[in-house]
């Protein structure tokens, strides 16, 4: 599932959390007042009326577990876009968040700045949020020192694990949360695991780093003066295999490709065994864009352009030889392709089965262009603004004469979102219809995502900037529905898109107003601003 990842700093109160699970705990009736130090942008407070009951009948501005919620989703009370100077400006984006229950209950106000939001689902099934805010670290001087603290939430809101500053969750899976620790105060390093209760399990001292936990093993490392070292360790933090340079984790069949200390890189079992008898310059695991199927690659030492392929039993495959740079695709669960591109940026498509290119191309000129999805790949015609969309069994999908930039392809290969080559729009393309069936101006950025069950809905954003405020003043985001062919909603500041259970729910917000609608576009929470 797609989703939008947004990173920044500014500085807020430190807001009231737990560690664990929590019956509902008594909030008090009065508005909760935020301030923000130094030059950081002021968004201001979403001051909201909403015809929907809240779960409390007071106001509640910070997050308050509980077992009775069913699960939540974020609405977005406030929303602001600002830039850096220079030629790639980096947006920054300030936003406050609220929570509320799939029948429209308010379980926490959108009265806090919480600068970044996501929803991810691990392969196992939890579902968690990740909410991150700055806070002051020294009261004597809050405008100056203030780190980032991270609020981990599973989508059912029984629970809420709180990073302190300078700690991050650096994998969830396997029922376990990892999280590595700094202290600013003596440099020191740890890791710590959790259920997914958000209950602790155990802590590492001295550890720089954790992996997923699979298999009931899980990759650690440790930063020295010499370089690094790695072990596998066992739930209670035990050393079970090691030492190793660097490790990887290990997939649903107790695979997984470690380096030692002499260079070389090779697969093991659960055991320690070897699995490859050669010792490789580097491996890595190679997983699809649109499933779940992943090989490991392994690249030879002073030998670039030789590749061998194993499966994640650790199964040899087969080799690629003699291309400058590789890049694979698995579009099906029973089939590889390869794209080779040598130092010209040509490039040809073949299959991993017989290595023999599987698109025979009508042109005098080779293939310049690829794009990073599966199931789909592009030939460009250089000197021109032709493009030829084909998939893996070679039939062309799409023909574009005035094409600029790719963005993005649904998954059944219905529609393709690109620039043409002025770059001052996007359009989407119907490979059914073979036509462009929207076309919006997006100023000097833009770019468009698909969302919802098969892809039906596009998220298009776009902006152009003012240096002197630093504000994105063309900033806008648009909802467009590839059923019915129409657009839903347009100049909203902010469109974010959630899954439960099958289910798709929009957060969209508009300069007076904020909603949440299910899939089939009814609302399930709407606030407005006072005048």
């Amino acid at each position: 599932m797609k989703r939008i990842i947004i990173t920044a700093m500014v500085l807020m109160l430190v807001l009231a959390s737990c560690d664990c699970k929590s019956e509902p705990q008594k909030v008090t009736d009065a508005p909760y007042i935020f301030t923000i130090g130094g030059e950081l942008p002021e968004i201001g407070e979403f001051s909201g009326k909403q015809k929907q009951q809240r779960f409390y009948d007071v106001y509640t501005p910070d997050f308050i577990p509980s077992d009775e919620y069913g699960a939540i989703i974020p609405y977005i009370g406030s929303y602001k876009t600002y830039f850096t100077d220079g030629e790639n400006p980096i947006g920054e984006e300030y936003a406050a968040y609220g929570f509320c229950t799939l029948d429209g209950r308010i379980v926490m106000d959108a009265s806090n700045i919480n600068h970044f939001i996501s929803y991810r689902e691990t392969d196992d099934g939890f579902g968690y949020y990740t909410l991150s805010r700055s806070i002051a670290q020294r009261e004597d001087a809050p405008d100056e020192y203030y780190a980032e603290e991270t609020l981990i939430i599973p989508g059912s809101g029984e629970w809420c694990l709180t990073l302190g500053p300078n700690s991050w969750a650096t994998a969830l899976g396997g029922g376990v949360i990892s999280v590595s620790v700094y202290s600013v105060e003596d440099g020191s390093e740890k890791c710590e695991l959790y259920n997914y209760s958000g209950e602790k399990i155990c802590e590492i001292e001295g550890v720089s780093g954790l992996g997923l936990y699979s298999q009931g093993l899980i990759g650690t490392t440790t930063w020295t003066e010499s370089g690094s070292v790695s072990y596998y360790i066992d739930i209670d933090g035990n050393e079970v295999l090691g030492p190793y340079e660097s490790v990887g984790d290990f997939t649903e069949h107790g695979v997984a490709c470690v380096t030692d200390h002499s260079g070389g890189s090779y697969l093991i079992d659960t055991n320690g065994n070897r699995l490859t008898d050669k010792n490789y310059q580097h491996i890595n695991l190679n997983k699809s864009w649109s499933n779940n199927t992943k090989v490991f690659i392994a690249r030879y030492l002073n030998r670039e352009k030789e590749r061998d392929v194993y499966d994640t039993r650790g199964n040899y495959l087969g080799s690629i030889d003699g291309a400058d740079s590789v890049s694979i695709y698995l579009p099906r669960e029973d089939e590889i392709v390869y794209c080779c591109t040598d130092t010209l940026n040509n490039s040809t498509w073949k299959r991993f089965s017989d290595n023999t290119e599987f698109k025979s191309l009508d042109f005098d000129v080779s293939p310049n262009e690829t794009i990073g999805c599966d199931n789909l790949f592009l030939y460009k015609e250089k000197s021109s603004e032709k493009a030829i969309f084909f998939d893996s069994y070679g039939e062309t999908v799409a023909v574009i004469e005035d094409y600029g930039s790719f963005m993005e392809v649904s998954q059944d290969n219905r529609f393709i979102t690109y620039n043409p080559s002025d770059r001052e729009s996007i359009c989407i393309y119907d490979t059914v219809a073979n036509e462009v069936i929207y076309t919006v101006q997006t100023g000097d950025s833009g770019y468009a995502s698909f969302f919802g069950k098969d892809d039906r809905y596009v998220i298009i954003y776009m902006y152009s900037i003012d240096y002197s405020t630093h504000l994105a003043t063309g900033h806008k985001v648009c909802l467009y529905d590839t059923t019915a062919k129409k657009m839903l909603f347009e100049n909203c500041e902010q469109i974010m898109h959630y899954n439960f259970d099958g289910e798709d729910y929009f957060s969209v917000c508009t300069q007076n107003t904020s909603a949440v609608y299910d899939s089939d576009m009814n609302i399930v929470l709407r606030l407005y601003n006072e005048e």
